[in-house]
């Protein structure tokens, strides 16, 4: 299947959240497991409120088809066409990121819409930043002494170790 962003009628972000609403439950009904979608908004580039709409867009797709409905997304941007803050908006919209061949499970720089939407929100995205990266060295802190103590269990070992 294939569908457009932006129809006739210009770039509506909940019509478009209710079109991958729609094809979800056809997709399912079809007896397929969930509706994986790839999207790219080159139409944006240039035009200022498609593109604030499109980064509203981004957040809310996070928010309301995927709790509720078996839906994958994967939204490319290239970062030579768009300019630098609709990349830096599209990262801070996603929970999880994929560059070039890397996957990013946690996003340390997503903010979730419920924050980035408020009237003033630099304060809280501010605090959420900071968790994230907190949660971040704590991840990493974890890893290291994991790592460690497998060190010395490997170098302690009576017997030998065949991995």
């Amino acid at each position: 299947m294939q569908t457009s962003y932006a129809g006739d009628q210009g770039f509506e972000p909940e019509k478009n959240i209710e079109i991958w609403q729609r094809e979800t439950r056809k997709a399912i009904a079809q007896g397929f497991g969930a509706l994986r979608v790839v999207g790219e908004a080159t139409f944006s580039i240039g035009k200022a409120e498609l593109a604030r709409k499109l980064i509203y867009y981004e957040n809310f797709t996070n928010a309301v088809p995927f709790p509720y409905f078996r839906f994958k997304s994967l939204c490319v941007y290239d970062k030579s066409l768009y300019p630098p803050q609709s990349i830096k908006a599209a990262i801070k919209a996603h929970p999880t990121l994929f560059y070039n061949e890397e996957v990013f499970e946690e996003n340390i720089h997503y903010i979730p819409p419920e924050v980035h939407f408020k009237f003033e929100n630099e304060r809280e995205e501010i605090d959420f930043w900071l968790e994230n990266v907190k949660r971040n060295n704590a991840n990493i802190r974890a890893l290291r002494k994991s790592e460690q103590e497998f060190r010395t269990l490997v170098e302690n070992a009576g017997d030998a170790i065949y991995i």
